[in-house]
């Protein structure tokens, strides 16, 4: 598992070329112009015919390489086709940096800090006391209560920890283009690593490493509550919590109750949207005795979910003791930086809560949600 870790970080190694596509575009286009020039001062020959096509080819291939930089720094999703390296992806590039750059930010004292040395300090204690503590004593989870509804049984439990075939890790839409466009080269390697967490439960420290976007809940944030923080996993976690998460949704639709729609096959949460409105639409009635609407809204819910619970509810729910195993190493041995004005800052240790950007998180929190519904 360490060994291929290894191999994908050399990798990066030999992105030195691509990294500096302007510089070679320039020199593209200095190197045509010279030719072309040679080619209207002399007589044609075959060998500029050749260089010129060589370079009309290199400045078209680093072309594309430019227009898909920027196009993804300027996030401009909409656009597929048929728009090269314009203003627009410029402006919307310079505008997506600035929305992104934090040059101030007040503390919960309402003391405004300015030094970036400051701002990454307050960001760093905010978010590691969120996800970095926890509490050294719960309330006994009721197993009466838990179990009075649907549990696992034997044939969920065969499916959930079956072994993990080839076929599990198909090119399926859920890799990354430089994993599915190189597949038949990486495949092995990549198999072998999945392979080997689900037979030992043991999980490499740096791959379940996440960046931490903090994403703006308003339009101008001023406290680091005003951020929510977006996990970006890597890619061979990615692949290990898909397998689980595929698991997990197979089993959820029968342990949550009807009012649950999301996240459940052949439910839409739309129902519930439409249910709610139709009853809303009668409250306002003259006739109906008094009533009125609960809306909550849990503060941080992924962040402060605390492992123990989560563990003493899957074993209560009568999940295999090796699926728990999987479960609780993924969300338990993560590390987290934030991203905070395009660098890194120092890595702290989760101690509690799941991350808002595993594929998995979604099913354990609203499972969760359904349970605290039930009791």
């Amino acid at each position: 598992m360490e060994n291929v870790w290894w191999k994908l970080k050399k990798l990066k190694d030999m992105n030195t070329y691509m990294a500096s596509y302007q510089q070679h575009l320039s020199l593209a286009r200095e190197k045509l112009d010279i030719v072309q020039g040679k080619m209207q001062g002399q007589l044609l020959r075959q060998e500029l015919f050749e260089q010129e096509k060589k370079l009309l080819h290199d400045i078209e291939k680093l072309s594309k390489v430019e227009e898909q930089v920027i196009r993804h720094k300027a996030r401009a999703l909409w656009v597929k086709s048929g728009e090269g390296n314009s203003k627009y992806f410029q402006a919307q590039w310079k505008m997506r940096r600035s929305q992104n750059t934090t040059t101030s930010i007040y503390t919960e004292s309402n003391i405004k800090l300015t030094d970036p040395l400051a701002i990454e300090n307050e960001f760093i204690s905010i978010f590691s006391g969120l996800m970095g503590e926890y509490v050294d004593e719960l309330p006994c989870v009721d197993t009466l209560v838990v179990r009075a509804g649907e549990c696992i049984i034997v044939q969920q439990q065969k499916e959930l920890t079956r072994e993990v075939t080839e076929k599990a890790l198909g090119v399926d839409g859920f890799l990354i283009e430089f994993f599915t466009e190189n597949w038949e080269i990486m495949k092995d390697e990549i198999v072998y690593v999945v392979k080997q967490f689900f037979h030992t439960g043991v999980l490499f420290p740096a791959i379940n490493t996440s960046d931490i976007t903090l994403i703006p809940k308003i339009p101008s944030p001023t406290k680091v509550k005003d951020f929510r923080p977006i996990a970006c996993c890597t890619t061979l976690y990615k692949i290990i919590s898909k397998i689980l998460t595929r698991r997990l949704k197979k089993v959820i639709g029968g342990l949550v109750g009807c009012s649950q729609s999301a996240f459940v096959e052949g439910r839409s949460i739309i129902d519930n949207v439409l249910f709610s409105h139709e009853i809303l639409i009668y409250y306002s009635r003259k006739w109906i005795s008094p009533r009125c609407v609960l809306k909550v809204d849990l503060r941080k819910a992924y962040d402060t979910l605390e492992w123990s619970f989560l563990k003493k509810l899957l074993i209560d729910m009568r999940f295999p003791a090796k699926f728990i195993q999987w479960i609780i190493t993924c969300v338990s041995t993560v590390s987290y930086s934030l991203v905070l004005n395009g660098g890194l800052t120092t890595p702290f240790k989760a101690k509690r809560g799941i991350r808002q950007g595993d594929p998995m998180s979604p099913y354990l929190l609203f499972w969760l949600w359904s349970i605290w519904e039930e009791s």
